[in-house]
C-alpha cells in the first residue's frame, strides 16, 4: 500500500508463479477517485487494463510459465475548476494478490 495524490502513477514489479492462479485487487479511498490498474509484461506491453469507472477493480488469471510482470496503478487528476480548497486530496491505495494453487 501507499499514499498517492491525483495524477500519480505507480510501477510495481512482481514475480508470479507457474501453475497457480492470481487475484489482484485494488482498492482506495474514495477521495482520490477510482484507482486504475494494469499488467504489463517486461517488454511493457498490456496484459490486462481495469475499468476506470468501476471501483475496487480485480482480476483472476493463471500464469502457465513463472514470470516477472509490472502492475501499473494510475490515480486520476482531478478538475481543480471544481475543488473547493486550494488542497490536493490524497489517499491510500492498496494492491492487494492472493493465489490458490
Amino acid at each position: 500500500s501507499a499514499v498517492l495524490n491525483p495524477g500519480d502513477v505507480a510501477d510495481i514489479d512482481m514475480v508470479f508463479n507457474a501453475g497457480k492462479e492470481y487475484r489482484l485487487l485494488v482498492c482506495n479511498q474514495e477521495q482520490i477517485g477510482n484507482v486504475q490498474f494494469k499488467v504489463l509484461d517486461q517488454s511493457r506491453n498490456e496484459l490486462y487494463s481495469s475499468n476506470p469507472d468501476e471501483a475496487n477493480s480485480y482480476w483472476d488469471f493463471k500464469v502457465e510459465n513463472t514470470q516477472s510482470l509490472i502492475i501499473q496503478l494510475s490515480v486520476p487528476d482531478i478538475d481543480k475548476r471544481n475543488q473547493i480548497t486550494k488542497l490536493t486530496p490524497n489517499g491510500c491505495v492498496a494492491l492487494l494478490v492472493g493465489f490458490k494453487e
